[in-house]
């Protein structure tokens, strides 16, 4: 690993203090979102930055940008606006090792399914779909299959055609309803 320059533990700093001030309401996200010209792009180069970086902050700092993206994703006025930025559909695709920022990165899709406006991009992102259903297929939180499950039905209200010809999704969702299954009795 390479050694954690000044600039990056500053930004990490930094992400940590924005990330706390997302937390709020999604309404006070709303309200804040458009005085803050220019930081969506801004934080997805950055996440990008880290994303290919040995920082040892790099993992800290990917997980509060996906973060605040998540708070951001919280807000139904701010989705749309939120998945046309540039490099914010790679972003969602990235599959990460790390449970928690991999996680984050599926609430933050399952936010952005839920407006019908943003379906088409998010069936059309290679690699997105296929995303969600590895982790639905493989990860071991029920909660996060189920979140997986909820983008899935979301698609399918509107593409269901195209979920259809996808073989992954047959078998991805007979293995979760056999485990569903399998953890009721």
């Amino acid at each position: 690993l390479l050694n954690v320059t000044v600039q990056d533990d500053e930004i990490r700093m930094i992400l940590s203090a924005l990330e706390m001030v997302f937390r709020g309401s999604p309404k006070s996200v709303t309200t804040a979102f458009p005085k803050l010209s220019g930081f969506l792009n801004k934080l997805l180069k950055l996440l990008d930055r880290f994303e290919t970086s040995n920082s040892k902050l790099a993992e800290v700092s990917i997980l509060n940008i996906i973060r605040i993206l998540y708070s951001c994703s919280r807000s139904s006025e701010l989705r749309n606006s939120i998945l046309h930025q540039a490099g914010m559909l790679a972003a969602l695709s990235h599959n990460h090792t790390n449970p928690d920022i991999r996680n984050t990165r599926i609430r933050i899709l399952a936010n952005l399914a839920n407006s019908d406006e943003n379906k088409l991009l998010i069936m059309e992102q290679p690699g997105l779909i296929e995303m969600v259903l590895r982790v639905a297929h493989f990860d071991d939180n029920p909660n996060i299959r189920h979140v997986c499950s909820t983008i899935l039905m979301e698609l399918s209200n509107t593409y269901s055609g195209k979920l259809a010809r996808n073989d992954n999704v047959l078998g991805t969702t007979v293995k979760m309803v056999m485990l569903e299954k399998s953890n009721q009795t």
